[in-house]
């Protein structure tokens, strides 16, 4: 009985690697997964993507080939946002400029509202 030859579609599904997320997962779903996610990155940053597919063969005795897979992407991340504090003469840390004058009492404030939720 002859076998069939295996098609590169058939190692698609056969041939086992891990995604980014540290999944074994077969190369096709694997690659789907790694592309999708490069496009959702892609619409929301507006940067560009790139999905990486390496396939190794390694020669084994005699007639026996070992295939490994492996998909990886880059794509682009948010920009860190800065966090701006203050600090005051003795090194305490504020969110506010301590420095600074204030126009409005935010205890004024805090006051007004508590007054206000009470009636």
């Amino acid at each position: 009985m002859e076998q069939d030859e295996i098609k590169f579609l058939e190692l698609l599904e056969t041939i086992k690697t891990v995604n980014s997320k540290d999944k074994t997962r077969s190369l096709g779903d694997c690659i789907e997964d790694e592309l999708t996610e490069a496009l959702q990155k892609v619409n929301e940053y507006r940067k560009d993507a790139e999905v990486i597919i390496k396939i190794k063969i390694h020669s084994g005795d005699r007639n026996e080939l070992n295939i490994l897979a492996d998909v990886s992407k880059k794509a682009p991340k948010g920009t860190i946002k800065q966090n701006v504090y203050y600090l005051d003469s003795k090194g305490g840390l504020f969110l506010d400029d301590p420095n600074q004058l204030k126009l409005i009492d935010t205890k004024k404030v805090e006051n007004i509202n508590e007054r206000k939720s009470k009636k």
